[in-house]
């Protein structure tokens, strides 16, 4: 996950925070099922 760690996550409150991986893991399943399969 590089594009979390470039972000200046310390700014994001939790709920940002959450809503954004939400969002992120969202991306990533429509693009990648199997990277999430293996993470999960």
């Amino acid at each position: 996950m590089e594009i979390i760690t470039r972000l200046n996550f310390r700014e994001l409150t939790a709920r940002e925070y959450i809503s954004y991986c939400k969002e992120l893991l969202k991306n990533i399943k429509d693009i990648f099922p199997n990277i999430i399969l293996s993470y999960f």
